[in-house]
């Protein structure tokens, strides 16, 4: 048992698979598989014993950053000293400071502090020798348990393995991915990417980091990889791409975006259509054609008021596109008089969707 005595302690903690942990109003963060250490003090009544027994304690309402930590990863061990000297920082600067050290979460347990965080991530268990001479004073080392009777959050030690394990799986197949694209093999990061796309929301951090970097052909393949994702949140990713500075990495969002059929990306692809990449145009209003039947207010509307060529992209979409009944008369009102546009593309498009509903020259009268 760890003494009622003050002192500083680092709780370390297993995460057996992947997961996502909200830490209040840090935000939502994804958490590999590994080994976490956070550093903390014990000033209170009861000391280290107390402190350390509220965080194993469990469930319990979600208070401190420990806390939600302590949600998702299961406790091994403690390490402590006694005494009432404030040790945190420097224990978080040691722990940094081992090899294989990383900070999961910035400012996790330092609100009250300037240290980049009091928790630190590491795939395999953290070296208490390392440590000890790292901080250069004795510390004394505990078990703890945090196994309830149905293992730990509800998961049984074979559920855990297996959870784990895809989690490794998906880890690699990250880093496939991530080493394809670096080497520039076109091939194999196709293949690559459809593989990570299968992993669903699991793949966005990576691609986030992807998309925030300054080569394009890696943005690129990120926006790729997105569309094979094709989740609500990776949707919402790809529409904020299609403001990319980069024309192809623009295209290629709308081509995503287009195969997925996206409904809420409809605003931002006619506002493509006016881009000043024909290929973007072009390829935006494909995407809207592909969407069909939802895009048709908005293409009516590029269609009366648009710039040439979102106004040309707007015919070729509707050409494509069956209108609903509601508003076949509307459709077919705008088609009409795009018959006097200045455009010549504008008007060929015109003309073939008004053929294709089987209007044609009917509707000219004296």
């Amino acid at each position: 048992m760890l003494p009622d005595r003050p002192g500083t302690y680092a709780l370390i903690l297993r995460l057996p698979h992947l997961a996502t942990m909200g830490v209040g109003r840090l935000g939502r963060f994804q958490c590999p598989a590994g080994w976490y250490a956070y550093v903390g003090s014990a000033h209170g009544p009861g000391g280290l014993a107390a402190r350390v027994s509220q965080h194993l304690r469990w469930p319990k309402p979600l208070r401190w950053h420990v806390d939600y930590l302590r949600a998702v990863a299961q406790p091994a061990e403690a390490w402590f000293v006694v005494g009432t000297g404030r040790r945190e920082c420097a224990w978080a600067e040691g722990l940094a400071g081992l090899p294989g050290a990383a900070i999961p979460v910035p400012r996790f347990g330092a609100s009250d502090c300037c240290c980049p965080a009091h928790l630190i991530y590491f795939v395999e268990p953290p070296d208490l020798a390392a440590f000890i001479r790292a901080v250069g004073e004795a510390v004394s080392r505990e078990r703890v348990n945090g196994w309830g009777e149905h293992g730990w959050a509800g998961l049984t030690d074979q559920e855990g393995v297996r959870m784990a394990d895809v989690c490794n799986r998906q880890l690699h197949q990250l880093e496939e991915f991530v080493d394809s694209v670096e080497r520039g093999d076109d091939v194999r990061t196709e293949e690559a990417a459809l593989a990570v796309g299968g992993l669903g929301d699991a793949a966005l951090p990576a691609l986030r980091d992807l998309l925030a970097g300054t080569d394009s052909d890696r943005r690129w393949w990120a926006v790729r990889t997105l569309a094979a994702v094709g989740t609500a949140a990776a949707r919402e990713l790809l529409i904020a791409v299609l403001e990319d500075p980069d024309p192809a990495v623009r295209a290629c969002a709308a081509q995503g975006l287009g195969e997925l059929r996206a409904e809420e990306a409809v605003a931002g692809l006619v506002q493509r259509m006016a881009d000043s990449s024909p290929l973007v145009s072009r390829v935006a209003a494909d995407g809207l054609a592909r969407i069909g039947s939802p895009a048709v207010p908005a293409l009516i509307a590029a269609l009366q008021a648009g710039e040439v060529l979102a106004r040309a992209g707007a015919a070729r979409a509707l050409s494509i596109i069956r209108p609903p009944e509601a508003i076949a008369d509307e459709y077919i009102r705008a088609l009409c008089a795009a018959l006097d546009d200045p455009s010549a593309i504008v008007t060929y498009y015109a003309e073939e969707a008004l053929e294709q509903m089987g209007v044609g020259l009917v509707l000219f009268r004296p």
